[in-house]
């Protein structure tokens, strides 16, 4: 009787054995984004544009000289865009070079440079944004100057691991907030 339990427990391991193991793939968690309600409009510096009400304004003050400078920090995925804004005084050619330094010290990493020219006249604002594909750092960089007094220039950053795959949507989400930035920035 023992040995009849034993070969039928013996047949159902081995009928049982016939399927083949496929490994779950890879994935990434589920961000839900939150939904842009409104915009706020920064105003008390020496430029002002709209930023997503979701995101906090937080001053970076590290000298006279960047007393002026800001993060714009979206809590909830970990990004932060930073500002830094410098006033013009016959330095143009240098300050546009270090913005394309800034940008192309990333060109070992990425994958391509995608770059926007925008141009507003009538608000006398004119620059480049740079969208970088590829397990980057900042895939988000762009500057904006009026050419005879001011000059800014915004990086965004992620505080995780740069994986272009699981970041696509924040940097999607992201930068539709850049472009509304870049859009309604104004100098003072």
């Amino acid at each position: 009787m023992r040995s009849k339990f034993l070969w039928i427990f013996v047949v159902v391991a081995l009928a049982s054995c016939k399927r083949a193991y496929v490994p779950k793939p890879a994935g990434y968690f589920r961000i839900d984004l939150p939904e842009t309600v409104h915009y706020d409009t920064l105003r008390k510096l020496p430029y002002a544009f709209e930023y997503n009400a979701y995101a906090r304004v937080v001053p970076r003050k590290f000298n006279e000289e960047q007393s002026d400078w800001i993060d714009i920090v979206y809590p909830r995925i970990n990004a932060t865009i930073y500002i830094s804004y410098k006033a013009v005084h016959n330095n143009l050619p240098e300050l546009l070079e270090d913005a394309h330094k800034f940008v192309y010290k990333h060109s070992i990493k990425a994958d391509a440079i995608q770059q926007q020219v925008f141009s507003f006249p009538e608000r006398n604002v004119a620059g480049i944004l740079y969208e970088l594909d590829g397990n980057i750092a900042s895939p988000l960089q762009f500057f904006s100057t009026d050419s005879a007094r001011h000059f800014i220039r915004g990086a965004l950053y992620f505080d995780s691991r740069a994986n272009q795959d699981s970041l696509m949507p924040l940097v999607e989400f992201v930068s539709r907030d850049v472009h509304r930035m870049i859009e309604t920035l104004q100098w003072k």
